[in-house]
């Protein structure tokens, strides 16, 4: 992008509603990223790519909503938790609004809840079939929704076996862990003197309440209180012990095991707690996610819900908990139909093998893959009293038939399903692309892309790459955090929680020993601030010791090898000639390598090699060497090619 160019974003995002129990929708738009506990350096393959900029004092930008409903309700109905909104009503249905005209700072999640009159009971389905050009054309596609006929809050449930699992690492200081002290507290408050109850908390290590299962009585509900109250937060947030510390241990058949992980989910290493928690499934476990804070992570509790096969509750800072701690109750306490699935002969696929779970008055949304026929479909499971039946009739689709939304919500819920089983050690990344490709939607392996028709960028020029700072999420403190001491608008390193080197990596680290440029005499020292206390833990990534600069090796191949390099002030660049030890024939491709001249500091050096005969494939890389003009120094640089 040339400086000054105005460039125009517009997403369109397929995002299902969250269902509440009190007969209402939920519409919730994330707007903040925290930052996130990585544990040690190599920890977390991608460190840097989760690092995140943050800034305190807040940032000039505004958010704003036009936001409309067309379930048929009043103005009334509608609320939100997180902001002060309008509604009014209009010919398409009801809009919402930013009560602010200014709009709103991106500090938290956008939560808009609406109520709507009770669900019918049975199942209803709705199918569409993308158009004729599409490549999942072959097949129609089916979002079935599932609601618990009405007598479902007078049918028996079983005995539980409730486990709390309790974030208390540095992140959950304040207000979080209130939060999760609240939802803990009525949980416990909730139990019956059938059920029993374990406890869990956890940040470096976990720390159970007993030893096992206790039964609860009204006594041990005092005793679990009183621990609950002695909570402290503080430490990193090693997730996955606590998760198998809290499912290490299962009761007989008669009781249906629910773990409720309350947490904001700011941690890196998402894989390890998904893959624990999948497994604790299979042995007869469900797991439910209560992410709190104003950002909690949803990569985290999203993935670990599902594949938990629970539920996922959010709560932001300022909003009532009571609600959400009523959300918890009623996905927890008394499960109307478990093992929920459908078959029958229009059924071609379903997006997971995991059965649902159906509860009074939340819904199941299964999304299906089916003949394009249409046909019989039966949803079966299990409830207390034995077998559950209902059949239903999906009809045919012509290609282009319904809405383009409901085939991609198959892809998505496909994608999650694989998703959860890589993190059991499967190889899932060429279905996960063949999904998005095929339905058209962005996923970790494929995104959609700009393209400008003309050229608006010499590729020779040297680069400037901006990192755009977002703002502390409310409530949180860099303390908190773990982050340094930093002037406003400054990055904030956070200790532990990224790389402790703030360069910008991608795929490996690259080191020029010793100037080889000449440098701009009159150029001042770009030196950044240093904080009181970090001088072990944190180096400056805008100018590195011993006169040497910092760079990356971006993409190599058989015939071609690119490095960048970062200016952290300003200097001359003129390569003449480049050697790279254990390979013979290399050039420099001038046509796509910055060319020579004073680069500015904070600018990027774009070298591009090429070898005519072609790199060894079991070439290491460690050095290359740049010769420069007569009155230039030699560049040596340093490569980690691991």
């Amino acid at each position: 992008m040339p400086p000054g160019v105005l460039v125009e974003c517009e997403l369109t995002i397929d995002q299902p509603l969250t269902w509440l129990p009190d007969g209402a929708w939920e519409w919730r738009f994330p707007t903040v990223v925290a930052p996130r506990y990585l544990g040690q350096p190599g920890r977390v393959p991608d460190a840097e790519a989760l690092a995140v900029d943050v800034v305190e004092g807040g940032l000039p930008s505004r958010g704003s909503l036009s936001l409309q409903v067309g379930d048929p309700i009043d103005a009334s109905a509608v609320v939100s938790p997180t902001h002060a909104i309008c509604a009014s009503g209009s010919a398409e249905g009801l809009r919402v609004a930013f009560a602010s005209e200014a709009g709103v700072a991106l500090d938290r999640d956008i939560a808009i809840r609406w109520r709507v009159g009770a669900p019918e009971p049975g199942v209803s389905v709705e199918v569409a079939r993308p158009h004729a050009d599409a490549p999942s054309s072959n097949h129609a596609y089916a979002l079935v929704t599932i609601t618990p006929p009405n007598v479902a809050t007078s049918m028996r449930s079983s005995p539980r076996d409730l486990v709390l699992l309790i974030d208390t690492s540095g992140s959950m200081s304040g207000e979080p862990l209130e939060q999760a002290r609240k939802i803990a507290l009525a949980l416990v408050d909730n139990l019956c003197d059938n059920d029993s109850l374990e406890m869990v908390e956890f940040s470096m290590r976990p720390t159970r309440w007993k030893r096992g299962p206790i039964q609860a009585t009204r006594a041990y509900q005092g005793k679990a209180r009183s621990w609950l109250n002695a909570l402290r937060a503080g430490g990193g947030t090693e997730m996955a012990t606590g998760v198998r510390e809290a499912v290490r241990a299962v009761p007989g058949d008669d009781r249906l095991r629910q773990v409720v992980l309350i947490t904001d989910g700011l941690i890196g290493f998402e894989s390890e707690v998904v893959r624990e928690v999948r497994e604790a499934v299979g042995r007869g476990c469900r797991l439910h996610t209560v992410g709190v804070g104003p950002a909690a992570n949803r990569s985290l509790t999203y993935a670990v819900a599902r594949a938990g096969a629970g539920g996922e509750f959010l709560v932001g800072l300022d909003e009532d908990v009571d609600s959400t701690v009523r959300r918890v109750i009623a996905r927890t306490s008394a499960p109307f139909i478990t093992g929920v699935r459908v078959q029958g002969e229009a059924v071609v696929a379903g997006s997971t093998d995991v059965p649902r779970d159906l509860l009074a008055g939340a819904p199941a949304l299964i999304p299906l893959r089916l003949n394009p026929e249409g046909g019989e479909l039966v949803v079966i499971g299990n409830a207390a009293e034995g077998p559950w039946t209902v059949r239903t009739v999906a009809p045919g689709a012509e290609v282009g038939a319904g809405r383009s939304c409901v085939p991609r919500l198959f892809a998505r819920d496909a994608i999650e399903e694989l998703k959860a089983r890589a993190a059991m050690g499967e190889k899932v990344n060429a279905e996960i692309e063949r999904l998005a490709l095929d339905h058209a939607i962005a996923s970790r392996l494929t995104s959609w892309i700009a393209v400008s028709e003309e050229p608006t960028a010499d590729p020779r020029e040297p680069v400037r790459r901006t990192r755009i700072a977002q703002e502390l999420p409310a409530g949180l403190s860099a303390e908190g955090l773990g982050l340094r001491e930093a002037a406003s608008m400054e990055r904030l390193v956070v200790h532990g929680l990224m790389p402790s080197k703030r360069t910008f990596h991608t795929e490996s680290d690259v080191s020029v020993e010793g100037l080889c440029f000449d440098r701009d005499p009159s150029a001042p020292s770009r030196k950044p601030p240093r904080a009181r206390g970090c001088s072990r833990t944190l180096r400056d990534a805008g100018r590195v010791e011993n006169h040497s600069l910092r760079g990356r090796l971006v993409t190599r191949d058989e015939y071609r090898i690119v490095v960048e390099i970062d200016a952290p002030e300003s200097m001359g660049w003129a390569p003449v000639s480049v050697e790279v030890p254990g390979s013979e024939d290399v050039e420099i491709d001038r046509q796509h390598t910055t060319r020579p001249g004073r680069v500015e500091a904070g600018c990027t050096i774009r070298l591009v090699l090429r070898s005519v005969g072609g790199f060894p494939a079991n070439l290491a890389v460690r050095h290359i060497t740049v010769k420069g003009e007569s009155d230039v120094r030699t560049l040596v640089v340093e490569i980690d090619d691991g």
